[in-house]
């Protein structure tokens, strides 16, 4: 069915009835020639105009037969021929599928059977239990129903839904029509469609009546209003008009983001007004690493967002950021799991294997000092050392290598892993375990052979081997073994073999090893590979070049390149010189080329200059064939780094006992180049300045990304201490200082507890969690990390402040955005890593389940206390009718109020009660006698009645001059007061 309605302009009332537009009247001498309406009859104009739009006709003797009662189908016929001239197609299948069960589709009638269909599928005809009846009377009450239906069906909106802004016309007899018609028949009258003040739904209709019924109803007009605007970016409006329909409307100038804006658009030809606010902001904010976001506008744009100061791993923290100049909030979780040691195994007699469940810095991950490896049965071996420790290339694996015969076979060791730290910067839950060294009895197995070049294959083993002392055969034919070159990286059994012969024959080949040994003296079954020389025609490219730093920038080449040739840079016509061409590790055809910031007095960067186009051309470079790449020039654009050095993370921050010294060890987000001591102070646990040292070492972003700083003193403190770095304490290479922040660092030597009873906290009013510690607490229990409310970070908005000067007191003060519905117990949580001043951690007990004394903080409990939050939802006044003694009555003493929820009033406060409310009807004010609560309804009693025909207002006054105080509540502890309200009385 294809519906192409016609648009419509809004039917304005200026009263209580409709006013027609003038060219909706078309006058007649006589009505269509029907020689039995006459001029004078009221119906004329009407009859007529239907006569003319081929919606009416008469009968074959002239007449119109005005005066006879109208039929059903008579109806159906006259409906379905106005839908069809708006657009509507009769159905296909109006022939082969009945609609009605009185009503064949091969019925004699075929125009009934059509229009039957046509009113029936668009929901304009119902029929009465599937019967159409056409033969019977139509009441008024009906018609007024299908004139409604045929009107939504061609113009989206009913007559219902037209009428509803006009102040109801007397239908004096209304509630003798049945229930469902009712509204039509309001409508009708209201509309001016129906003249008469006693409709009378029981009776029939005549064909003159209907015809006047339908003119009107067909020619009446309505103008469509703006409902709703949505900004779906800074040019495209979505608007909903007050037929429900959505438009999409571009805009010829952008909207101001944020900013509410007054703009005028046409839709259909008609010129609309309306206010509209194009909201940017953010969509999402999906966390990178500790110091990058990915964001989503609201407009769809996507940004990459860098922070200034490193997120705290599983902490839910507001961040702050500026994308064109516009400043952004997000919450966001750096989520991060526990970075555990999984699994330890012996993979032969000389590697140990350790295994991690997320990617870990090689920084720490290579460092032997991380590791301990003591036997402990049945050897009495003393702690040993790996030869070396390599992070393989899933960034997962660990292989300790250790010289031949340092582990014992049968010997259990036991292994500690500290202080390593995972790629998103949280440390490795320290690991205690064992691996047994098992005695190999396993041979060696031949994984691969390739050609190496010229007279070399690499062989690749399953573990260590002597190749030195196996027969080696090319072919068939033995070769000698001339020189081996084992890979140094642990866990890579590949060795480099001379033979001394050419070995660059192209075709396959057959290598066979006789005789080969691993490291525990296993000999291998003979050994079968194979490795294929082709003719390599195809010259190398240069598949990309793309920036890496202010001054290097990566090349990749089509294939692994046997010699550079020469790489020229240059700015403009100045030439700069490299520095350095070096693959990158794990690659064999990318190269990292780094640049010399200056060649003579011209700088790479002229002053203010954050960015430089530089050209590079690649001459001379071959590949391992000896064929040599075209001659090519690439073009990068470097970047200046514009972040300026800042705190990495708490979570990496440590502190070291030296002697009499303490050694902070702090990491950066990038390396360090400048450091000014004087700028950087700590603080220790009784707020005393230390004298400092700053050293620049090696950290988890490479050199001079950690500072070392110490503390020399002959009275270590435990507890916290306090580290400060003022602006440009520290700058990185283009000279961009740190702005002034501090970290806390807590030494002690075992874990210290102090226990926190859960008497110590208590809720007060307004929803303020007051804690009481029993010892005094640093600033860091100002932070909301170290609480949960339902095993949730608190709400944004909370307030954290100390309540003395002893800071032993302090009040979580929930914002009030926070809303509570209903008096309701929530699971509120001290978390355990929380130390007072002293460097204890404040803990639920100082004994574990089992009434242990608790000697370590994994043993500890969080303090946990169930407290009622109070409903902090005022209620509000959702509607107010008047209270009629029944249908009837036109005239009431009773208004019935409803709230959003239970509402109460004191026994003493009924008069203050009263004062809450001001009853106005035509500018005189009611006195209020009375009220009666019951739940969420408020039944209110009056000194006059009042008839229900006049505006009625009901204000609920705010708290001030006229109103003391508000006495009508909610039922909560709390007792909300409602708010302030003026509504208008319904009927």
């Amino acid at each position: 069915m294809a519906n192409q309605p016609k648009k419509y302009t809004k039917f304005v009332a200026t009263a209580a009835t409709a006013t027609l537009v003038a060219s909706a009247i078309v006058p007649v001498a006589s009505a269509a020639g029907f020689s039995d309406v006459s001029e004078k009859n009221s119906h004329a104009v009407n009859i007529n105009a239907l006569a003319e739009a081929g919606i009416i006709g008469g009968y074959p003797d002239g007449t119109f037969k005005p005066n006879q009662e109208l039929t059903r189908g008579q109806v159906v016929k006259m409906l379905g021929k106005w839908v069809e001239n708006q657009g509507f197609e009769i159905p296909a299948d109006y022939a082969t599928k009945a609609r009605f069960t009185d009503l064949a589709a091969d019925a004699k009638d075929q125009e009934l059977v059509k229009y039957a269909a046509l009113v029936a599928d668009t929901g304009v005809f119902n029929g009465s239990n599937g019967a159409l009846n056409a033969g019977g009377k139509i009441t008024r009450e009906n018609m007024a129903l299908v004139l409604d239906r045929a009107f939504k069906a061609i113009n989206d909106t009913t007559l219902v839904e037209v009428a509803s802004e006009i102040e109801d016309v007397t239908v004096a007899d209304l509630n003798t029509a049945k229930a469902e018609a009712r509204e039509a028949i309001q409508a009708l009258r209201n509309l001016g469609i129906s003249g008469v003040e006693n409709f009378m739904p029981k009776d029939s209709v005549t064909r003159a009546q209907f015809a006047s019924f339908l003119n009107k109803t067909i020619k009446t007009e309505f103008e469509l209003t703006v409902k709703e605007v949505v900004a779906v970016d800074a040019n495209t409006l979505e608007v909903t008009l007050s037929d429900d329909k959505k438009h999409t409307v571009k805009l010829e100038t952008a909207l101001e983001a944020n900013k509410e804006t007054e703009v005028t658009f046409t839709i259909d030809g008609k010129e609309y007004t309306a206010k509209a606010t194009f909201v940017l902001a953010v969509k999402t904010a999906e966390v990178v690493d500790a110091l990058n976001l990915n964001v989503t506008l609201t407009d769809g744009t996507k940004h990459a967002v860098r922070l200034t100061k490193a997120l705290e791993p599983n902490k839910a923290t507001e961040v702050t950021f500026t994308i064109d100049k516009i400043e952004h909030k997000a919450t966001v979780t750096y989520v991060v799991e526990d970075l555990l040691l999984e699994e330890v195994k012996a993979i032969n007699e000389t590697e140990l294997q350790f295994v991690f469940n997320q990617e870990v810095l090689e920084a720490g991950a290579e460092t032997k000092g991380n590791y301990t490896f003591t036997a402990k049965a049945p050897s009495k071996q003393k702690a040993i050392a790996p030869k070396s420790i390599e992070l393989q290339e899933d960034g997962k694996t660990v292989i300790a290598r250790f010289a031949a015969g340092t582990l014992v076979d049968d010997t259990t060791y036991e292994v500690v892993a500290q202080n390593i730290v995972a790629a998103k910067f949280n440390k490795l839950v320290e690991f205690e375990g064992t691996v047994t060294v098992k005695a190999d009895t396993t041979a060696a197995t031949l994984k691969s052979v390739e050609y190496a070049g010229g007279n070399n294959i690499t062989a690749t083993f399953s573990e260590p081997v002597a190749i030195q002392d196996a027969v080696v055969r090319v072919d068939g034919v033995n070769v000698t073994v001339s020189e081996v070159a084992a890979t140094t990286v642990a866990g890579d059994y590949t060795y480099t073999i001379n033979v001394g012969e050419d070995l660059s024959k192209l075709g396959s080949h057959n290598v066979t090893i006789v005789g080969l040994k691993d490291l525990a003296g296993n000999e291998s079954t003979t050994l079968n590979g194979t490795y294929t020389v082709s003719n390599d025609t195809v010259a190398p490219t240069v598949e990309s070049v793309k920036a890496v730093s202010a001054t290097s920038f990566e090349v990749k080449f089509s294939e692994a390149v046997k010699s550079l040739g020469t790489i020229k840079v240059t700015k403009g016509n100045t030439e700069f010189e490299v520095k350095e061409a070096k693959l990158v590790n794990g690659t064999v055809s990318t190269y990292l080329v780094t640049v010399k910031p200056e060649n003579g007095t011209n700088k790479l960067y002229a002053d203010k200059e954050k960015t430089v186009a530089l050209n590079v051309e690649f001459k001379g470079y071959t590949d391992n064939a000896e064929l040599l790449g075209e001659a090519t020039t690439k073009s990068v654009t470097l970047s200046l780094d514009t972040d300026a050095p800042s705190l990495l993370t708490t979570s990496v921050n440590k502190v070291a006992v030296s002697g009499s010294d303490l050694v902070f060890s702090v990491e950066m987000t990038e390396a360090i180049e400048d450091v000014t001591a004087s700028k950087v102070k700590v603080i220790s646990p009784s707020g005393v300045e230390l004298s400092t040292s700053v050293a620049r070492v090696a950290g988890i972003k490479g050199a001079n990304s950690a500072l070392d700083i110490t503390v020399a003193t002959e009275d270590l403190e435990q507890g916290t201490y306090t580290l400060v770095f003022e602006a440009d304490a520290v700058k990185d290479a283009q000279g961009l200082g740190n702005a002034k922040f501090q970290t806390t660092v807590t030494s002690k030597a075992v874990d210290t507890f102090v226990a926190l009873p859960v008497d110590n906290i208590a809720l007060e009013a307004g929803n303020v969690i007051k804690v009481t510690f029993p010892e005094e607490m640093t600033d860091s229990a100002l932070d909301l990390a170290n609480y949960k409310l339902d095993n949730a970070a608190l709400p944004a908005g909370t307030k954290a402040v100390f309540t003395n000067t002893g800071k032993t007191a302090l009040e979580l003060r929930l914002p009030s955005t926070f809303t509570v519905v209903a008096d309701a117990d929530y699971k509120f949580e001290v978390v355990k890593t929380l130390t007072s001043k002293d460097g204890d951690y404040v803990v639920a007990s100082l004994t574990d389940a089992s009434g242990n004394t608790i000697s370590k903080i994994a043993n500890a409990s969080n303090t946990v206390k169930n407290i009622t939050l109070q409903d902090n939802v005022a209620p509000t006044l959702v509607s107010a009718e008047f209270e009629l003694a029944d249908k009837t009555a036109t005239t009431t003493e009773q208004i019935k109020l409803t709230f959003s929820e239970n509402v109460a009033i004191a026994d003493d406060s009924m008069a203050s009660a009263i004062n809450d409310l001001v009853v106005t009807v035509a500018g005189n004010e009611i006195q209020v006698n009375d009220l009666d609560v019951n739940g969420k309804e408020v039944i209110v009693s009056l000194q006059t009645a009042l008839n229900i025909a006049q505006a009625t207002t009901i204000d609920i006054l705010p708290e001030g001059e006229d109103n003391a105080a508000i006495a009508i509540t909610d039922t909560s502890v709390a007792a909300n007061k409602v708010v302030a309200k003026k509504v208008t009385v319904t009927k």
